[in-house]
């Protein structure tokens, strides 16, 4: 019996450790680089469907920046992400920038040909069900902000693959030629240093 409790707190410190590490692992892409161009559908927030004409790139907008975060539905932290926190930094930098949310498929959890409707599905839900422990003012927030976001799909894993996505959630601030000003991988809840960075990437 006296093995057993030096045994669990072992596992223990080893899976904080492994926590600590994925959220403190740093972007692939470091500042100054560009990632590669790729085309992508478009999701419509306002009809609730897939645009049938492909977005050429992910850059190209008419303001200043981009801040792009690609994410997995299921993924809670992502979840957190979308409804929590990209509301505020949306409601601070929405005048210099332009938000790109990129789903990402999972080929062993979901079939090329299902995507389209995950995507759909997870869209389709009450703001507020994105993550239901949010509180009564977060979700009046969410229903005003989530339809000024730009949805993509990357079915076939381009973005990842551009992107060089280790984990999701990851974010990063892009400039008006694609270059990235500014990385994060993991959930900003708690994140108080990342999500100033983020406003001093875009000049807040």
């Amino acid at each position: 019996m006296r093995l057993v409790y030096p045994l669990v707190i072992g596992l223990l410190l080893l899976a904080f450790g492994r926590a600590q590490a994925q959220e403190e692992i740093a972007p692939a892409i470091k500042a100054g680089e560009k990632p590669a161009a790729v085309e992508l559908a478009g999701f419509d927030e306002e009809k609730k469907e897939i645009e049938k004409e492909a977005v050429a790139a992910v850059v190209g907008e008419k303001k200043k920046y981009t801040i792009v975060e690609l994410f997995q539905t299921y993924c809670y932290a992502c979840r957190q992400n979308i409804a929590l926190h990209l509301t505020g930094l949306i409601e601070k930098t929405g005048d210099v920038a332009t938000y790109k949310l990129i789903a990402i498929r999972n080929p062993n959890v979901t079939p090329r040909n299902e995507f389209k409707r995950e995507v759909q599905d997870f869209f389709s839900q009450a703001p507020a069900d994105l993550i239901p422990d949010a509180s009564d003012e977060q979700k009046t927030r969410i229903a005003k902000v989530l339809p000024k976001v730009r949805v993509l799909m990357d079915s076939d894993r381009k973005a990842m693959r551009a992107f060089k996505v280790q984990y999701t959630p990851t974010l990063y601030v892009l400039d008006s030629e694609g270059k990235v000003v500014y990385g994060h991988v993991g959930s900003l809840e708690g994140q108080e240093d990342a999500k100033k960075a983020i406003l001093k990437a875009v000049g807040k």
